[in-house]
């Protein structure tokens, strides 16, 4: 599975998009990524999970606590 939009739970609203994704999520974020990737994660399976955000030359890392993750999942 790969991380193809982030969402800010506070707002509800999308905070990146990866690349390419933008028409499968309702987008109207901050972000349009070139990467997202999983860089950590501790405890639990699921239970804190720190994510790394790509775009041109600049990133920005997030965690789970406040921030969900849409996933694509491969077809089997």
């Amino acid at each position: 599975m790969k991380i193809i939009a982030v969402i800010n739970d506070n707002t509800g609203e999308v905070h990146a998009v990866l690349q390419g994704y933008e028409h499968k999520v309702l987008y109207r974020g901050w972000i349009v990524a070139h990467n997202i990737e999983e860089i950590w994660q501790f405890g639990e399976v699921g239970e804190n999970i720190q994510v790394k955000i790509k775009w041109g030359n600049l990133s920005h890392v997030i965690d789970n606590k406040n921030y969900s993750f849409i996933y694509e999942e491969e077809e089997e």
